[in-house]
């Protein structure tokens, strides 16, 4: 196997392909995200306003879904790569760990097995524990739910 970035910057730019998509989708949406009705009732005095948000068109929660699934796929082939360092066949659970608790079984140890030890040092200082209670605010963290609700339970967006 070819050690290199190739797969991980193909998945990143299909993910900003996606991306720009969306952009285009939403500004779209923006322009028709809602309507409006007026009543007047006179005789009580009143005019009411209503505003209505329209549905979502599905193409922004599937393209919200590819984005992020390709985010993720890309850091997963950046452990893949980083592994090729140190081995010809890293192991099959070689992966990028997004832990939102300090993993206390081998799950993470698992998944960094063949990964040079000083990029394990960088993937660990990256993970959404440290940051506590706050685990939720990490953008890895929101990537990684994000991917696994699209992916095992409905549309995450929509």
């Amino acid at each position: 196997m070819r050690v290199g970035l190739t797969h991980t910057q193909m998945k990143l730019g299909r993910a900003k392909e996606h991306l720009d998509r969306l952009a285009n989708e939403v500004s779209a949406f923006r322009q028709n995200a809602y309507s409006i009705s007026r009543q007047d009732n006179a005789n009580n005095s009143r005019h009411r306003v209503r505003i209505e948000l329209n549905i979502m068109p599905d193409p922004i929660g599937i393209l919200v879904g590819e984005f992020a699934f390709n985010i993720r796929s890309g850091l997963d082939h950046l452990a893949w790569q980083l592994a090729l360092l140190t081995t010809g066949n890293p192991a099959r659970n070689t992966a990028f760990p997004i832990c939102s608790t300090k993993p206390t079984d081998h799950s993470f140890q698992k998944k960094v097995l063949n990964i040079p030890p000083e990029a394990v040092d960088i993937i660990e200082s990256l993970q959404p524990y440290h940051r506590g209670e706050a685990f939720r605010d990490c953008p890895l963290w929101q990537l990684n739910r994000l991917c696994n609700i699209d992916k095992h339970q409905l549309i995450a967006v929509s």
